[in-house]
């Protein structure tokens, strides 16, 4: 679960979910959620499509672990920082 809300105020209580999960699971949630209520009064739906974010992201981790590898193999040749910088930009 990403966020909930309840209020228990005095007329009933309600509560608001707000959740992450796979398009394929979507209604079988829904219908374990729908078992926990009491009464169900209101259902309101809404969903954005994150599957281009997690690409970017995977290739994102990519370039920094291959960033990452490259700075480290020249901290290896490196004794100085001085000559860090000189085998970096001499290379």
């Amino acid at each position: 679960m990403v966020q909930s809300y309840l209020d228990y105020s005095q007329e009933a209580p309600t509560a608001t979910l707000t959740v992450r999960l796979p398009a394929k699971q979507l209604h079988q949630a829904l219908d374990e959620f729908k078992k926990l209520a009491a009464k169900v009064v209101s259902e309101n739906l809404s969903g954005v499509d994150v599957t281009q974010e997690y690409t970017d992201i995977e290739e994102r981790l990519k370039t920094l672990y291959k960033t990452k590898t490259k700075l480290e193999e020249i901290m290896a040749k490196a004794i100085k920082v001085k000559v860090i910088f000189w085998k970096h930009n001499g290379s």
